[in-house]
């Protein structure tokens, strides 16, 4: 299956490592805009290094997604940059009780 990301705006937090590096390759592959980040800036750097030339289409930058101002200012950021997001992957932080993320509290 040939799925094309064309014009939609992938938000990926964890990005520097791991899963969130290897979602970011595939979207990107896969012709979308990304807004990356995480805490670690050595490896979010890292992961742009790997995704290499992207005509601007990718904005990474930090973000501690414990800190509700920072999640605010990343989405804000993308927003300002590319008008929308259409997709957020939510795959940074710790592990915790499984939840639906509607049941889930801010302090969790």
């Amino acid at each position: 299956m040939n799925i094309t990301f064309e014009n939609k705006v992938v938000l990926i937090t964890g990005a520097g490592s791991g899963f969130g590096r290897l979602a970011a390759q595939e979207f990107l592959t896969a012709g979308a805009k990304l807004v990356l980040s995480d805490v670690n800036m050595a490896g979010l750097e890292e992961t742009m290094a790997i995704l290499g030339e992207t005509d601007n289409r990718v904005l990474s930058m930090f973000c501690d997604v414990s800190k509700a101002e920072d999640v605010q200012e990343m989405i804000t950021a993308g927003i300002d940059q590319f008008g929308v997001i259409d997709i957020a992957i939510n795959n940074a932080g710790i592990a915790h009780e499984l939840n639906r993320m509607t049941d889930t509290s801010l302090e969790e």
